[in-house]
């Protein structure tokens, strides 16, 4: 074949290579907009929110959690539907729909299934503040829409008195008429291991500072130790007085009615003792026709729990007994009617013959969301004032390394806040026992550095509890918010290490011979107790640690040493004695924390940013009266100007820039999420690139192949099982920037 012949058939293919690449490409991306536009349609659809909408929230599914946590591999892909709500998403959604009037109520059901029981810990601080939400909502629903307004709590069964204890603020209760209420009230037991331990030859080498840290008592004793058991008690007590008043206020006008229709259950039961001796003791109904009130009849029924749901209705504690299908969604398009994508119809629960449209607690948040970021972004571009609040979250034990909430993933997200030059304060929450101490000061000098040296306040808001570590990392807030229930103090220290004595050596048939060329290396070996000057060592660096730990809770706090003493010595209090001896500065949850956070920084933004314009003025007027030239962009002049401290105080009575400007509160989390491309170029070494890269690959293929198991068992189920929120996996899987609020005195624009 001749040149000519080849070229011209060369030339022929590459065009006709050319023409398919083209009609590929054209294709894809055609198809691709196609995709596009089809899940944009969708997803506008499923935001739209019908008037006359009733919320439902399944709680074991559209579960609350603290703070997200890292969810990498299979189990991730598989349960990709059932991403959590956050505490504070929970508050602000419910914030939202009580000024929402196209919302008439809220259905929760409270019964648990499977393993998502599991997940559902929440905490009695954490109930505490989605309790007083679900108060404020329904307050406010019943002046705007009156008869309109539903708030009903059902279950099967009651698995937990804090689930109750959330019911209880409800309009209506109901369960299933062979359900329980274990409503037993609040207590502990604790093991102790010394006597197993010293049969069996271990030992601990055990010092704690503070005859009230109880920490090593398990190790160490037979039973508490007269202050250990004191402070638990006062602590126990305060916890089960806020249960007991807590359903007592919100079930009182029912319970009441119930104990003057049962005043005549006085009747006697007899039983028979193990001895023979018959003996007769008033009934249980008749126990509590003498209760006087509320509170009394509350406490009466714990020393009977767990009471059946008839007892439960006779005594106000349930409004009706019925079945889960009396409240179960149902599709329209059984009933031949047209709604919304999506929308679902539930019996109306005031009216059974009636049917009325619902729609999921998540799917809500989502569609809310996008109503409140178009009307941000449009009073953010009319030029209304801002504020910005960073987030970050210490949770779990405090801890070292580089792991989720580790001591210094909290630093590098509290200097990434204050850094951020929109960033005017930080909201700081906390919900750990305590952990590592040095971790602890790590984190509690990183707080000082950014309040001192980057000049911004972080206000501390503590969860279920932030005691021992978490309270060391903290005392040096601006302020300190706690709910009623939070677990805090715990202002001491303790040491423990342990011991294999010969005599589990000697049961065992083990010998050792040991090298040692310092007295340190033996001692640091546990197979040899401390004594002497080593044992005293032991103890004065502990003790050390323990001064340390009282001089800043006594900066932080602004308090003498003598006052710190009234208080430390690992004393643990609740959040509403913790208020009174001066340890946190307000009752508050974290949408509180958040508007406290957000008057100081925008008032101390307000007040540095006056100060710079003043010195500026200033610089320049010198310089024209010296007729020096002005400083130009090439050759600035550096002024010295001195900032007052951060001012923390918040007197309505005057007229601060945050009352007057009424600015918008946005709230941005810490660290800022990275693309996988700023994480690789983050790495330190090649090495910590590849393996990062690897993870991504194998995160993306777990969720390629979990999705396609998911798939496949939807399909084997004959039912196209829709997520645990109710929303679209595209749409739940979109990430989430940031949460506006508004300034206003109850906050009323919140995004996320």
């Amino acid at each position: 074949m001749s040149t000519s012949r080849l070229k011209t058939l060369w030339q022929r293919g590459t065009k006709t290579a050319a023409f398919f690449r083209k009609t590929l490409t054209y294709s894809f991306i055609g198809y691709g907009s196609y995709q596009a536009y089809i899940i944009y349609r969708k997803q506008q659809d499923l935001l739209r929110i019908p008037e006359e909408t009733i919320l439902t929230w399944k709680l074991d599914k559209s579960y609350v959690t603290e703070a997200r946590q890292e969810r990498t591999g299979m189990i991730s892909a598989l349960s990709r539907g059932s991403a959590p709500l956050t505490l504070l998403e929970a508050l602000r959604v419910l914030h939202h729909a009580k000024t929402d009037d196209r919302v008439t109520g809220l259905m929760m059901d409270l019964s648990m299934s499977g393993l998502s029981a599991s997940r559902t810990g929440l905490g009695f601080a954490q109930i505490q503040e989605l309790r007083n939400e679900i108060q404020a909502f329904a307050e406010e629903k019943r002046k705007r829409i009156g008869d309109k307004f539903r708030l009903v709590a059902y279950t099967d069964t009651f698995d937990s008195q804090l689930h109750y204890y959330l019911a209880s603020v409800f309009d209506e209760v109901r369960m299933e008429p062979v359900g329980n209420i274990p409503l037993i009230g609040v207590g502990t037991l604790q093991l102790f291991f010394k006597n197993i331990l010293d049969r069996v030859g271990l030992g601990v080498r055990a010092y704690s500072r503070g005859d009230y840290k109880g920490v090593n008592a398990p190790w160490t004793s037979e039973k508490w130790t007269k202050p250990i058991r004191e402070n638990m008690e006062r602590l126990l007590s305060s916890m089960n007085d806020q249960l007991v008043k807590g359903i007592a206020d919100a079930r009182s006008e029912k319970i009441q009615q119930s104990i003057t229709s049962q005043q005549s259950h006085t009747e006697a039961v007899k039983h028979t003792d193990e001895d023979g001796t018959v003996v007769e003791e008033i009934s249980f109904a008749g126990v509590l026709s003498k209760a006087k009130d509320a509170l009394t009849l509350v406490r009466s029924i714990m020393n009977y729990s767990p009471i059946s749901s008839e007892e439960a209705k006779t005594w106000g504690l349930v409004d009706k007994l019925g079945y889960k299908r009396d409240s179960i969604e149902m599709n329209p398009e059984a009933f031949g009617l047209q709604t919304f994508p999506r929308t679902k119809l539930v019996v109306d629960p005031k009216d059974p013959t009636r049917l009325i449209q619902s729609l999921s607690f998540s799917r809500y948040k989502f569609a809310v969301m996008q109503e409140k970021q178009r009307d941000v972004k449009q009073q953010l571009a009319q030029g209304k004032p801002k504020a910005t609040v960073g987030l970050v979250y210490l949770t779990g034990t405090v801890r070292r390394g580089d792991t989720q909430f580790s001591s210094n993933q909290v630093v590098k997200a509290l200097m990434e806040a204050a850094n951020d030059p929109e960033v005017d304060s930080i909201v700081f929450r906390v919900d750990t026992g305590g952990g590592d101490p040095v971790a602890s000061e790590t984190i509690w000098e990183a707080v000082k550095f950014v309040q001192d040296q980057r000049r911004k306040p972080v206000i501390a808001s503590f969860g279920n509890v932030s005691a021992s570590g978490g309270y060391y990392a903290t005392t040096g807030c601006s302020k300190i918010l706690a709910s009623p229930g939070t677990i805090t103090g715990s202002i001491g220290v303790a040491a423990l290490r342990p011991l294999v004595t010969e005599k589990l050596l000697s049961t065992l048939g083990v010998t050792f011979d040991e090298i040692y060329f310092s007295d340190s290396v033996k001692n640091n070996s546990i197979f040899h107790d401390l004594e002497g000057s080593a044992l005293k060592r032991y103890q004065d660096m502990t003790d050390n640690l323990y001064e340390i730990f009282k001089k800043r809770v006594s900066e932080g706090r602004g308090k003498s040493m003598e006052w710190v003493e009234q208080v430390a010595g690992g004393r643990v209090w609740s959040g509403v004695d913790a208020l009174k001896e001066g340890l946190i500065d307000e009752i508050g949850g974290i949408s509180r924390s958040i508007e406290v956070a957000g008057q100081i920084g925008y008032n101390n933004r307000a007040i540095r940013d006056l100060k710079i314009l003043e010195g500026i003025t200033n610089a320049a007027k010198k310089r024209q009266e010296s007729g020096a030239d002005m400083p130009t962009k090439g050759h600035p002049e550096m002024i010295r100007i001195d900032l007052p401290p951060l001012d923390l105080l918040m007197d309505d009575s005057k007229p601060t820039p945050w009352k007057t400007d009424n600015p918008l509160v946005l709230i941005k989390p810490f660290p800022q999420p990275k693309s996988l491309l700023q994480r690789i170029s983050d790495t330190d070494t090649i090495e910590e690139g590849l393996q990062l890269g690897g993870v991504a690959i194998r995160t993306c293929l777990a969720d390629i192949i979990g999705g396609a198991i998911r798939q496949s068992i939807q399909s084997e189920l004959g039912d196209r099982v829709e997520a645990a929120t109710g929303y679209p996996a595209e749409v739940l899987e979109d990430g989430v920037p940031s949460v506006v609020l508004s300034a206003k005195a109850n906050f009323d624009d919140v995004v996320w």
